[in-house]
């Protein structure tokens, strides 16, 4: 009888952990991310102000440049960040929205030497992520932003604060979430006489649990004369 009950027990406990480990598999099981774009909008704010308090960090990155032996010789060039973190363990990053890259004329110092700016133009985009039960694990709505058409010396139509940032940020118990920002590069789509502006940014990032591991990117063109393309 104490044989019958021992294997009772044994039976119960072995097909009690063989579910709960199936929960857990089908629990951290991720699906491939899904990203959809929102909307675009422009957004009702002088940006002056903030050209201005970015100028003395575009002249230190250009200095620097100088210093490191990387001045180019190319009409458009990068003053601003080439890479920054914008979300840690699923929280925003700290200074986040003091982060931007441009795509300025070589002989400029900042991009408060610039005029005729747009108002500044944003793109939001969704990213989710589901899991074997179909339930949403992790998802982050983020915004494209940027400045664009600014003119030097009356020509040119030119980026400035381009940058990512996070919105709503939603991570499940178990899992974690972070992003980063690289700007892949910086081009002349027009002319030496009227360059046009051309920015590749990317947003990558990565979800881990304690079973699997998944790194993604999305990839945005973003034009002098306002266009952005998702790549």
């Amino acid at each position: 009888m104490k044989f019958i009950v021992a294997l009772v027990i044994t039976f119960t406990f072995f097909a009690r952990s063989h579910a709960e480990d199936s929960y857990l598999l089908k629990y951290y099981e991720i699906s491939e991310p899904e990203v959809v774009k929102i909307s675009d909008e422009w957004i009702e704010r002088d940006v002056t102000p903030f050209l201005r308090e970015r100028c003395s960090d575009e002249r230190v990155f250009k200095n620097q440049m100088r210093l490191e032996g990387l001045e180019v010789v190319e009409d458009v060039i990068n003053f601003g960040e080439k890479v920054w973190s914008i979300v840690k363990e699923g929280k925003p990053s700290i200074n986040y929205e003091q982060k931007s890259a441009n795509a300025l004329p070589a002989l400029a110092n900042c991009a408060f030497d610039l005029t005729n700016w747009n108002r500044p133009k944003a793109s939001t985009y969704e990213v989710t992520y589901k899991n074997g039960f179909n339930m949403t694990v992790v998802s982050m709505v983020y915004k494209v932003i940027y400045t664009y058409g600014g003119k030097w010396q009356g020509a040119g139509s030119y980026l400035a604060n381009v940058s990512i940032q996070p919105n709503d940020i939603y991570v499940s118990w178990g899992f974690s979430f972070n992003a980063k920002v690289v700007v892949d590069q910086v081009i002349n789509l027009g002319s030496s006489e009227d360059p046009v502006a051309g920015l590749q940014i990317s947003l990558e990032w990565d979800v881990l649990n304690p079973i699997t591991a998944n790194k993604a990117k999305e990839v945005f063109f973003v034009g002098g004369e306002g266009e952005i393309t998702q790549l």
